[in-house]
């Protein structure tokens, strides 16, 4: 039987904490909570009541951190529910320090009354130690010193990175060979081994392995080429600059190839883009470089501007440089350098840039253009950047991995712009792939095959997307059986105790909804309880367990008693002030009354501490009367106590499955 008895529960705390004494004194007497040490810098207090708290008189003024020094210490106190507060720092506690948390008495409950004895809990903070290291990676060019360093960054328990000494297992490291190689760091006082990863590149490779495609744009039978004010057609200047360029390319040592070599070409308007791409693609140079010549329906546009494929960094770092290295030689206006994700740049499979160095269409830059020694300039400036970045751009991408991919049926998916790459420097990189999918539907249950490509790589790239069934949400029911070690509950004229009953009725009903692939969450699972033997913390901690657990369901099991050996029948009690148990209460009487045939006492609201303060929706079942004799004998036996738990799990299961 579920005690109705009224228990008399001082207005106090219960609390994991620690606290000192504030510059305001709030009372004369303390009750001293004790003393906690090696508190965490950020901890979180979670201070309990166990009457309703009134919210407005939970303040920083109220409850209060000092330090050892009486210097109020900034907190944030957070009002969770009405029998529960959180205090946290606002900053975090310094290490090794001491403090107190003062509980004032001007809190007060809901019905006016203050605490009746304010508390105090002190606590020490923890040592200062080091919390993380990351491991380290270093790139150095083949040949060149190297040192390792001194110190690493730490992050310390206070969240602040500092320098900290370290010791290597090596005092030099030989860079003669090009390769990737590791060393072990050690520093006192962490325990962990860091990793020092050095990346050695090999020395500069031979300009005479590098190879450069040169686009002159334009050219007879393709598009319509544009022409200046005075009748220079940019085809012309375009295949001037592209002579120039492959002259000192070719000068340096570095292999040329072009798309056109004179004005007229074989292939059609329509078909411009494919067919220079094809003659890029199949030359195997390493770069792509594209000159032109911009146009505008309005001849004050000007200036000079260079593309890169998007995503591009190798392209993006050399279209800087070319772009940086015009403007400084010519005195040109900079339009900037841009992105672009179609057309040529898209095609390639290589690094590739598009050059603008003025508007054809401007009178001023028409004359530029088709002036010798501005030519020479532009040439040049492409060349001399060509020859800076030979390093980088001949740096070829080794590996991609094919991807798998799990989602659940009816999640959006989008498509990685980039995918990691593994490069010949053995270095972890993000390229950008093209995929021949654009959408991906994940409305069936199924698997999806995505091919993509990456520019510099011959291979094609596989997703693997597997769209699986989103799994229902598992169910935890937390089962409390009544009473249990000290407390024998209600006992029956032939001595048979009702904790007893109520465990074995919850073990067989906690077995029928495992079998249904419920999780079950007992609050005990023997006569060894886990609460001390006190009333009010017992309930107390029967909800934390449930809570805790985050069940979606709360079912306490009892034997009800009364005076007369007369009485009989079952009834459900649900929480008078909350509806969401009232479902759950009907469907387990009406399974219980169907099954026995009892009398019907009926489901009743009711104020009972557990069934009051868990979360969830949540009841308590009086099985029948232990008092009456009759009833005793059926509620002792391993048959009716496997009915019982039978019909409750079907109550349980129909509020679940409705």
């Amino acid at each position: 039987m579920f005690n109705n008895k009224k228990i008399l529960v001082l207005f106090l705390f219960i609390l994991s904490i620690v606290l000192g004494i504030p510059n305001k004194v709030f009372a004369s007497t303390y009750k001293d909570m004790g003393k906690k040490s090696n508190i965490v810098l950020n901890k979180v207090w979670d201070i309990k009541f166990n009457k309703d708290i009134d919210e407005t008189t939970i303040n920083n003024k109220n409850i209060v951190v000092v330090d050892d020094k009486n210097n109020n210490v900034s907190i944030n106190v957070k009002y969770k529910n009405s029998r529960q507060v959180e205090v946290s720092p606002i900053n975090n506690y310094k290490p090794s320090s001491n403090y107190t948390m003062f509980i004032n008495e001007d809190i007060k409950s809901t019905d006016g009354k203050k605490i009746k004895i304010p508390a105090k809990i002190e606590f020490s903070t923890e040592k200062e130690y080091i919390k993380m290291i990351n491991d380290i990676t270093q790139i150095v060019n083949q040949g060149s010193e190297y040192s390792f360093p001194e110190s690493v960054e730490a992050i310390m328990s206070d969240d602040i990175v500092t320098k900290v000494p370290v010791i290597w297992n090596r005092e030099v490291a030989d860079t003669s060979k090009a390769g990737t190689y590791s060393f072990e760091g050690k520093i006192e006082g962490y325990p962990r081994t860091i990793v020092l990863t050095l990346i050695v590149n090999p020395g500069l490779i031979s300009k005479r392995d590098f190879k450069v495609v040169i686009d002159p744009a334009g050219g007879l039978n393709t598009r319509i080429s544009s022409v200046g004010p005075s009748g220079i057609n940019e085809k012309d200047v375009n295949l001037a600059i592209s002579w120039k360029l492959g002259n000192l390319l070719a000068s340096k040592g570095i292999g040329v190839a072009y798309t056109r070599t004179e004005d007229k070409v074989s292939w059609s308007e329509n078909e411009d883009d494919s067919a220079r791409i094809k003659i890029a693609n199949d030359s195997k140079a390493d770069l792509f470089v594209s000159v032109n010549s911009n146009s505008y329906t309005i001849p004050i546009s000007h200036g000079i501007e260079t593309y890169y494929y998007k995503d591009d960094s190798l392209a993006k770092g050399l279209a800087e440089d070319v772009q940086n290295s015009i403007i400084n030689s010519t005195g040109g206006t900079d339009r900037g350098i841009k992105e672009r994700d179609w057309g040529l740049l898209k095609g390639i499979e290589k690094p590739g840039i598009i050059v603008y160095p003025g508007f054809i269409t401007n009178p001023e830059e028409e004359k530029l253009l088709n002036d010798s020694v501005y030519q020479d300039k532009i040439a040049k400036c492409i060349a001399d950047s060509i020859e800076k970045n030979i390093s980088n751009l001949n740096t070829k991408i080794k590996l991609v991995n094919n991807i798998n991919i799990n989602v659940y049926q009816g999640d959006k998916y989008n498509l990685p712009c980039k995918v990691s790459a593994v490069n010949t420097d053995n270095k972890d990189i993000q390229v950008p792939v093209t995929w021949d999918k654009s959408f991906i539907d994940t409305s069936k249950v199924g698997t999806i095959t995505v091919e993509g490509k990456v520019k510099g790589y011959d291979k094609s790239i596989i997703m693997t997307i597997v769209v699986s069934s989103r799994p229902a949400k598992k169910i935890k029911v937390a089962i409390d059986p009544g009473h249990g070690g000290y407390d024998s509950g209600a006992v029956g004229p032939n001595r048979i105790c009702e904790k007893n009953v109520t465990l074995a009725v919850a073990l067989k009903l906690g077995n029928v909804l495992e079998e249904k692939g419920i999780e079950v969450i007992y609050t005990r699972t023997s006569d060894k309880c886990p609460w001390p033997s006190n009333k009010g913390a017992e309930l107390q901690m029967r909800c934390d367990i449930a809570n805790n657990a985050k069940a979606d369901y709360f079912v306490s099991i009892h034997c009800n008693s009364a005076d007369t050996s007369a009485a009989t029948g079952i009834e459900t009690y649900y929480d008078r002030n909350r509806t969401n148990g009232i479902e759950l209460a009907k469907n387990i009487q009406n399974e219980l009354i169907k099954e026995f045939g009892y009398k019907n006492r009926g489901t009743k609201p009711c104020g009972f501490y557990v069934v009051k303060n868990t979360n969830m929706p949540s009841v308590l079942v009086e099985l029948e009367f232990i008092s009456n004799g009759n009833k005793e004998q059926i509620l002792n036996s391993s048959t009716y106590q496997q009915r019982y738990a039978d019909s409750i799990a079907r109550g349980i299961i129909y509020t679940i499955e409705n």
